[in-house]
């Protein structure tokens, strides 16, 4: 016999010839001179391919069982770390008892208590703000009419608000300048400079709106912001520190005052434009996109 196969070595005894590849191995089986040494052996000629095939696929299979072994003794030791649960048992009066340590649930980090309210008062309050706003919006209420689609709805007359408040020279003013004299209030305007001179403003409505109650919080000293990232604060209003959620709806409030403000605004000079590429710009121009929870942070941390 001149084949043997030790684990995974290829042995020609009558060659003297050993290799650990399987590709090496048959190369030399179809020597000369491995035929010619073999050729006085027909019987162990014909089964030494058979057996080989033979053995290989033993090879393989203890390859393999020891494959699996190793990863099961890997598996396993990762557990051997864990405590493993103990078995329950009966006390002396029969109740079923674990001497298992009960798993304590993980203590949650603790939310940062918010600081004592302020023990100063202001001069001024949130309030002020509001009452130096002349908002004209509310005019729009006396001027009413029937809707044609829906029956019994009432709408804004705007015809007959314009024909009343607006003047040859008013039209023009305002078309050419976004202001007028009936319009007390220059947020309108300034959105719309800043939609025709700074493209990269997404947001006109909110930073304007924004810039202007940065302006004036800071000016009458009226909030104690703790935490801007986690939105503690504090804002006097109607004579007493508001906290954080009172503190906001405040400011949603009047925000939301001036955004009607802008948008009446907006709603007239649409109604007096005729180029439809203006009209296009002021009706993109006046959208309030931000969350309320996005414009009240930006405007914590501007403060």
């Amino acid at each position: 016999m001149s084949f043997i196969c030790r684990m995974g070595t290829f042995v020609c005894d009558k060659c003297d010839y050993s290799t650990s590849n399987r590709a090496h191995y048959d190369r030399h089986c179809g020597t000369s001179k491995h035929l010619k040494k073999i050729a006085g052996e027909p019987e162990s000629a014909k089964l030494t391919l058979h057996m080989y095939e033979l053995l290989e696929l033993k090879y393989q299979h203890e390859q393999e069982k020891n494959a699996m072994q190793t990863n099961f003794i890997n598996i396993f030791a990762g557990t051997i770390n864990k405590k493993a649960p103990k078995m329950p048992t009966l006390d002396m009066s029969g109740n079923v008892s674990s001497d298992e340590e009960s798993e304590q649930p993980k203590e949650q980090p603790k939310e940062p208590k918010l600081k004592k309210c302020p023990d100063w008062v202001p001069e001024n309050s949130f309030e002020d703000i509001e009452s130096q706003l002349p908002f004209e919006y509310e005019v729009m209420d006396d001027f009413q009419k029937e809707s044609e689609f829906d029956e019994g709805k009432q709408v804004p007359d705007m015809e007959s608000y314009v024909n009343t408040y607006f003047g040859k020279l008013q039209k023009e003013e305002y078309l050419n300048n976004y202001e007028c004299a009936f319009f007390r209030t220059s947020f309108f305007k300034n959105i719309l400079h800043k939609v025709e001179h700074n493209k990269d403003n997404k947001f006109p409505v909110e930073s304007t709106i924004r810039e202007y109650l940065k302006e004036k919080i800071n000016q009458l000293k009226i909030i104690d912001v703790k935490d801007a990232s986690r939105g503690k604060f504090y804002l006097y209003s109607y004579g007493k520190w508001n906290d954080p959620s009172a503190s906001a709806k405040d400011i949603i409030e009047l925000t939301t005052k001036i955004w009607k403000e802008v948008k009446f605004q907006g709603c007239v000079y649409n109604y007096l434009c005729t180029d439809p590429e203006k009209t296009q710009k002021v009706m993109s121009a006046y959208n309030f996109q931000e969350s309320w929870e996005t414009f009240i942070n930006k405007l914590l941390k501007e403060l």
